[in-house]
């Protein structure tokens, strides 16, 4: 779990623009997973709300967010 937050964490903002636009559930995965690295379940049942109710707008959302700020829409920790 530490190794793909680390990975994702060090990918070019192409790549990452790319994944948020072709390949978004990777973003729901790295979310629910730095929310259970920081043991967060607030955060953990948001990660999967995002996902399941917010799907359909969110890779539009991450991939502004990674293109403008380099960093996800999301809690910081």
């Amino acid at each position: 779990m530490d190794g793909f937050i680390k990975w994702m964490d060090n990918l070019p903002t192409v790549v990452k623009v790319i994944f948020a636009i072709f390949i978004d559930v990777i973003w729901y995965i790295y979310r629910f997973f730095k929310s259970f690295k920081a043991k967060n379940t607030l955060h953990m049942v948001l990660a999967v709300v995002f996902c399941v109710f917010l799907g359909w707008l969110s890779w539009i959302v991450d991939a502004i967010c990674l293109a403008v700020n380099k960093k996800l829409l999301w809690f910081e920790e």
